[in-house]
C-alpha cells in the first residue's frame, strides 16, 4: 500500500486539465460547509464592514482596482486551480479595509 504524502494530496486536486469555475458567493458557501466555525466570524466581519463602509450599498458596488474593470460579484473562481479559501486571511482584509 501506497500512502500519499501530504503535499502531494494537496497538489493533486490542482491536476485536473477540466476547470471548474464557480462564483464568489458558492466558493465561500463550499469553504464554509468545510470549516463551518468561520461561519459566525465571517458573519461578524462583513456586518462591521458594512457598518464602517457605508458607500457600498451591496456587492456590485465594489471595484477590485482601477486596473481592473470588474467588481466583486463578477468574480469567477477556478476551483481546480485555486488554493482553499484561508478565513483569517479574509477577515483581516475586511477589518483593515480602506476604501
Amino acid at each position: 500500500m501506497t500512502t500519499q504524502l501530504h503535499a502531494d494530496k494537496i497538489n493533486n486536486q490542482y491536476s485536473n486539465s477540466k476547470s471548474n469555475f464557480v462564483g464568489l458567493q458558492d466558493r465561500l458557501e463550499q469553504s464554509l460547509s468545510l470549516h463551518p466555525a468561520f461561519r459566525n466570524m465571517l458573519n461578524g466581519g462583513v456586518d462591521e464592514f458594512k457598518r464602517r463602509q457605508t458607500n457600498f450599498k451591496s456587492i456590485e458596488d465594489i471595484e477590485l482596482c482601477k486596473a481592473v474593470d470588474a467588481t466583486l460579484d463578477q468574480i469567477l473562481i477556478d476551483t481546480t486551480m485555486q488554493r482553499q479559501v484561508n478565513f483569517k486571511h479574509i477577515l483581516d482584509i475586511l477589518d483593515n479595509f480602506r476604501n
